[in-house]
């Protein structure tokens, strides 16, 4: 079996204007393993806008995750986001 088939849906978010939504359906095998759907190449936008509630929000949750990751031993992803971390915080303080 293959996986259903592919269907874009152009919804407005948020007074960002439209944004394509891909679904697909995935179909059960009788052995117990699933079809995965062939991936689709997302279509992103060359700007994000953000508001700076949106970014405090996202540096918080950043901030919040790091030790919980170094307490499970997961540094490099630790690492990673601290490193994401930074450029947020950089671009809010850009002119």
């Amino acid at each position: 079996m293959t996986g259903g088939p592919v269907r874009t849906d152009t919804t407005d978010v948020s007074g960002i204007g439209p944004v394509e939504r891909v679904t697909t359906s995935v179909r059960a095998r009788g052995d117990g393993t699933v079809d995965q759907p062939a991936a689709v190449p997302a279509r992103l936008s060359v700007v994000v806008h953000l508001t700076k509630q949106e970014v405090f929000g996202a540096c918080q949750a950043l901030a919040d995750a790091d030790p919980v990751l170094v307490a499970a031993g997961r540094v490099d992803q630790a690492r990673a986001l601290g490193d994401l971390f930074e450029l947020l915080e950089d671009r809010l303080t850009a002119p």
